[in-house]
């Protein structure tokens, strides 16, 4: 599977029902776009699982971060809008409680940030959807599966 004579891509993990192959083997004619693509889609497998494991509810911080970016278009003013409008005091409160513990406030705290900033309509990482609009040629995997009857 791995060969370090190779350059290449591996993710695998697997844990209960969760599992997250990402392969890509790099030669002379793999292109970089195709390289962040794949750290891309890495990086959307682990991302909010990292927070889940951690034991952050992100549901809950989710909902915390829309009642922020309600109503705020993509710009950096509704960004500068929705910093200045949280309330360290409340804000803190509503965090806590997607946390295990106190202690792990700066985790949910982290991914509330993350969120906000998505909500409002920008990213943190190279995203999938963005890298097929900078590179419309790059073919994106779709997931396996049987997702209902398609329409007639």
């Amino acid at each position: 599977m791995f060969d370090e004579s190779n350059d290449q891509i591996v993710f695998i993990a697997k844990h209960k029902d969760w599992i997250s192959i990402k392969k890509l083997l790099i030669d002379e004619h793999v292109k970089s776009e195709d390289i962040s693509l794949q750290l891309a889609l890495v990086q959307k497998a682990i991302g909010e699982k990292s927070f889940r494991y951690a034991e952050i509810d992100t549901a809950k911080v989710d909902e915390v971060a829309q009642k922020y970016a309600a109503g705020k278009k993509k710009n950096f003013a509704s960004l500068t809008e929705a910093f200045g409008s949280l309330k360290s005091s409340e804000l803190k409160k509503e965090l806590e409680s997607a946390c295990k513990t106190p202690a792990h406030y700066p985790l949910a705290e982290g991914y509330f940030l993350k969120a906000l900033i998505e909500k409002i309509g920008y990213y943190t990482y190279p995203d999938v959807d963005i890298l097929q609009k900078v590179y419309p040629e790059l073919k994106i995997p779709k997931p396996r599966g049987n997702f209902g009857k398609k329409k007639k």
